[in-house]
């Protein structure tokens, strides 16, 4: 086991070395805890306001993170959420389906291109406004 965690903990050093711009940036945020390392995509810089299109300039983070992830082992949740603001338009009819095509989006963009990730490897998770990392207030 503890193999398996040295392992892990190096990953996410990869990952955190790979990505440091981008973390410096506040664009995103690489963690590990036991097996599971997350990246965090700050909203600012991947969605517009109830949009599920990828902003132009962070597609080029998520090339850099489908380059890690293909030395990477093991199964990529890809976790979408939305503000509490409840939607209702044309394309979406919910906070629901919002979170889920964000989540969409990102494992779409990380099929692109060579190196491919595997899909697999991928598992779609949409959560609305539910699991929040910080309050809505603002």
């Amino acid at each position: 086991m503890k193999k398996l965690l040295a392992e892990t903990e190096a990953d996410a050093d990869r990952l955190k070395k790979s990505l440091e711009d981008e973390i410096n940036k506040g664009m995103i945020d690489v963690q590990n805890e036991g097996r599971n390392i997350t990246i965090r995509i700050r909203e600012f810089g991947s969605f517009g306001s109830a949009s599920a299109t990828l902003r132009p300039g962070f597609v080029p983070v998520l090339g850099k993170i489908r380059t890690v992830l293909n030395d990477v082992e093991g199964k990529i949740s890809v976790e979408g959420h939305t503000d509490s603001i409840p939607i209702s338009t044309a394309f979406f009819k919910s906070n629901w389906g919002l979170s889920a095509s964000r989540a969409l989006s990102v494992i779409e963009e990380l099929r692109k291109g060579s190196g491919q990730v595997g899909d697999d490897r991928f598992v779609v998770v949409g959560h609305a406004a539910n699991k929040p990392l910080v309050d809505n207030l603002t």
